[in-house]
């Protein structure tokens, strides 16, 4: 009867007051865990402290519990108390989960136990394997700045945006060029970029830059600067694997120091 469907009810929200809750706070330290051990890292790279114990470095609540008390983190299981308007929002998510189907532990496992992604390693932005494909889509995009097709389009390695390389039109008040204006907001102040109607490769910084090997060879392996042969070229593994290593290892800035050291700057790159 009525009486007993309330008492059955009762029982089930008591058990998983008990019981549900360890559960939720098992998944919830399980997901917590990556954050936790790159939060450990980055404390231990800017404040030299020394790595947590060898029992933090399994994939477990222990592990977790480990971090949480390494990194001096407030509260039970690193979670200062809850007050105010998220005290709130929190509990109004626990008696939504109280009242779901199958009971509150299914409903905290469906909402916690999802896929886990971990981080993708850096990329460069992906290029097509033959040069003539790269320059069909590049021909037809336009400047997201004045939009019109540039005269001189130039793709960031890293993100894809086309920009004008040159052109009067995308500079600034104080005559600075597109590139480097995107270098500055993209690259952290130097980023590679290819002239799609030159196949050239430039690594272009605020005040300098240089020109870098080419990402596309024929098939004798050798290069087209300004496509004057006109042979089919194809995407090198190699050399877009060296450029990639550059700028994961933050040696761009380096790279245009020491070609810059080698000869004299013949251009204004700023201008760029």
């Amino acid at each position: 009867g009525g009486d007993g469907d309330g008492t059955v009810v009762a029982l089930k929200r008591r058990r998983w007051s008990v019981e549900g809750m360890g559960h939720m706070a098992h998944l919830v330290l399980l997901r917590a865990l990556p954050f936790l051990r790159r939060a450990a890292l980055l404390r231990t790279v800017l404040l030299g402290s020394a790595l947590p114990s060898p029992t933090a470095s399994g994939a477990s609540t222990a592990a977790a519990l480990a971090l949480i008390q390494h990194l001096s983190l407030p509260g039970p299981m690193g979670m200062p108390s809850l007050e105010g308007g998220m005290g709130e929002l929190v509990k109004a998510w626990c008696q939504r989960l109280a009242s779901s189907p199958g009971g509150a532990p299914a409903a905290v496992t469906r909402a916690l136990s999802f896929a886990h992604h971990s981080l993708k390693p850096p990329a460069l932005h992906p290029l097509p394997l033959q040069y003539h494909d790269l320059l069909k889509e590049v021909l037809k995009q336009q400047c997201s700045r004045c939009k019109t097709c540039p005269q001189e389009p130039a793709l960031c390695l890293l993100c894809g945006t086309l920009v004008c390389a040159g052109n009067e039109c995308c500079q600034d008040e104080s005559k600075v060029g597109e590139c480097t204006q995107h270098a500055m907001a993209c690259g952290a102040g130097c980023a590679p970029f290819l002239l799609a109607k030159q196949c050239l490769v430039f690594l272009i910084r605020p005040g300098s830059g240089c020109r870098h090997a080419t990402l596309y060879l024929d098939a004798y392996g050798e290069e087209d600067p300004y496509l004057k042969r006109g042979r089919p070229l194809t995407l090198n593994a190699e050399r877009y694997a060296r450029l990639l290593q550059l700028w994961c290892s933050h040696r761009l800035h380096a790279e245009v120091a020491r070609a810059n050291h080698r000869m004299t700057p013949h251009m204004t790159w700023e201008s760029i």
